[in-house]
């Protein structure tokens, strides 16, 4: 991924428009200047390229979600753009998909945040929880699962449960309490 600061607004306002609404970025028609290609006429290249792409969505899901748009030969993350695009400021931190779904760029879906806040709206368990329920693990010393929390960077041991639901609702709770930037939306939540 390219630095914060390789390119300005103007930049990517010259080449993709944004819709805040959709979350979507769309290719402008570009000019035959903005191509150069040693093995055909820059018209060529032009003409070839608006019509391929000239007012198609931009950009393409990594294996993460994320949705990544190429301008100027580098690869951007497209919440990033839409934060520059609609502030006219890169993102000072990181940028929180409030509903957790990192392909969704809507505007009112992107806040700013920190690492440490970002990481309180995390929704599901990662890929090597074998409970597979946020803030749970099973102890085989103990035959209980465990619900864990991390509060102001420091991983903190809710308590030991006979079931994993008793450990979740646990874990639940005291997100609500202690990740005040996290959008819990039910006890059911994996």
């Amino acid at each position: 991924m390219a630095t914060l600061t390789d390119i300005s607004r103007d930049d990517v306002l010259a080449i993709l428009d944004y819709c805040p609404v959709t979350g979507q970025f769309i290719w402008k028609e570009r000019p035959v200047s903005d191509f150069v290609d040693g093995k055909r006429s820059a018209e060529t290249v032009a003409k070839a390229w608006n019509g391929q792409c000239a007012g198609r969505v931009a950009g393409a899901r990594d294996r993460h979600g994320y949705v990544n748009l190429r301008v100027k030969g580098r690869l951007y993350k497209a919440h990033r753009l839409a934060w520059l695009v609609e502030t006219g400021e890169w993102p000072k931190g990181e940028i929180d998909h409030i509903n957790g779904i990192r392909n969704d760029n809507r505007l009112c879906n992107l806040r700013n945040a920190t690492k440490s806040e970002n990481l309180q709206n995390q929704r599901k368990a990662q890929s090597d929880n074998k409970t597979g329920l946020l803030g749970v693990c099973f102890a085989k010393s103990t035959g209980k699962f465990v619900a864990t929390i991390c509060v102001n960077g420091k991983n903190r041991t809710i308590g030991r449960f006979n079931t994993n639901a008793e450990a979740h609702d646990a874990y639940i709770t005291a997100k609500r309490i202690h990740h005040p930037f996290g959008t819990v939306a039910s006890k059911g939540m994996s």
